[in-house]
């Protein structure tokens, strides 16, 4: 179980990473997009 977790936490961390630099990458306003569409 704890293996299960720690590997669902490291996933995740990386896709966190992945849309943050992608984000940057896109700029300010796909960055307000993007939060629209996660508040929906």
């Amino acid at each position: 179980m704890k293996h299960i977790t720690g590997t669902a936490l490291r996933s995740a961390a990386c896709v966190v990473l992945l849309v943050t630099g992608l984000a940057l990458l896109a700029g300010n306003d796909d960055i307000r997009k993007f939060h629209r569409m996660r508040s929906m």
